[in-house]
């Protein structure tokens, strides 16, 4: 039985161990600052409210976040629901979710990430040509409005399922229906992102178990799978689409297709493809080398106009080169190196 005792949420050391992890790398942001003057105290009065049936989840702070020349819409919660849902997801829900999900669903997870998940793609990759050749095909899926568009009622039913704590229940409920329509997570708020796992996780098992695909790898609603069977493949994106459609989500018909191995896909960012060999390439995707050329030529322009530092042009562009090692890039980084030279030669010089 999955231990979700609400007494479990309100117990002081808890909360007060929520708040020093939440306060990590933050510790200069005002709100951060301010709860963390009173600590103790701010900590006693959540219990409080906790204990009493009467925490309320504060107004959303809405914003639009341009990452890698994408718009997405964020709704960011105040510190102390921060706190609330940090000491929620780490004392009851992640020990009880974290065992039912298959082990290639990689995101937001410990010991798991970004790096995770290219690596085992990569292996699966290989593991497919030494058994099959390099004539394989790869169905490249994704969602349409993944965050947006998740059913609370998809999510809810697992709780309900899994938890007896009416109280602990009640508190899910009320995070969710902050969101008006009974539709959609909004990507600020901690317990979206296990939301988005557990959304797909029956999706996951299905693929793995009913259709038998080896080959799969999931980062919230960007999933490949890799089978040597076009046709086969076909039959995968029937069902699957079934399957969404039931829960009352979509694909996304512009980006969800079968490519071959040789043709290659782009995923987490890099263009993945086998070469005549079988060597496994996995070069940055176009698109994030065109971002970052056009972010080095707008950083620079903002520079001379004294709206930022040279110190964070470097910092803006080390983050880049640090994301790109992670594929086959090492004269696209001298390449870039090269540009970034030539922008800021003259700022380098004074």
């Amino acid at each position: 039985m999955i231990n979700d005792d609400y007494k479990i949420l309100t117990d002081f050391d808890n909360l007060y161990k929520a708040h020093l992890s939440c306060r990590k790398g933050k510790r200069w942001k005002d709100s951060v600052a301010c709860y963390d003057l009173r600590g103790l105290e701010c900590t006693l009065a959540l219990k409080d409210l906790l204990e009493a049936g009467e925490y309320k989840l504060s107004p959303y702070n809405c914003f639009t976040l341009c990452e890698r020349g994408k718009r997405r819409d964020i709704k960011s919660i105040k510190y102390h629901d921060r706190v609330v849902q940090k000491c929620l997801m780490d004392q009851i829900i992640t020990p009880a979710v974290t065992p039912t999900f298959i082990d290639t669903n990689c995101a937001s997870l410990k010991g798991k990430g970004t790096d995770f998940a290219l690596k085992k793609l990569k292996e699966l990759l290989r593991s497919e040509i030494r058994k099959h050749g390099i004539g394989g095909y790869i169905l490249v899926c994704d969602m349409k409005g993944y965050f947006d568009s998740i059913p609370h009622d998809l999510v809810d039913r697992w709780y309900e399922k899994h938890f007896d704590d009416e109280n602990t229940l009640a508190l899910i409920h009320h995070i969710h229906d902050s969101i008006p329509g009974g539709r959609g997570f909004p990507l600020g708020n901690q317990l979206s992102q296990n939301d988005a796992l557990l959304a797909l996780s029956g999706l996951d098992h299905m693929i793995k178990e009913r259709l038998h695909i080896k080959g799969y790898v999931r980062y919230m609603d960007d999933f490949p799978l890799i089978h040597h069977d076009k046709e086969y493949l076909r039959y995968c994106k029937d069902e699957i689409e079934k399957w969404v459609e039931k829960e009352g989500m979509h694909l996304n018909d512009k980006k969800t297709k079968i490519v071959t191995m040789r043709q290659g896909f782009d995923f987490l960012g890099f263009h993945f493809y086998v070469t005549d060999t079988g060597k496994v390439v996995q070069k940055l995707a176009k698109k994030s080398i065109i971002h970052h050329k056009r972010k080095l030529r707008k950083m620079k322009k903002l520079l001379d106009e004294g709206k930022i530092t040279l110190k964070e042009c470097k910092e803006a562009h080390d983050g880049w080169k640090a994301h790109a090692k992670r594929g086959d890039t090492h004269y696209l980084i001298r390449k870039m190196d090269k540009l970034y030279n030539n922008l800021f030669k003259e700022d380098n010089n004074e």
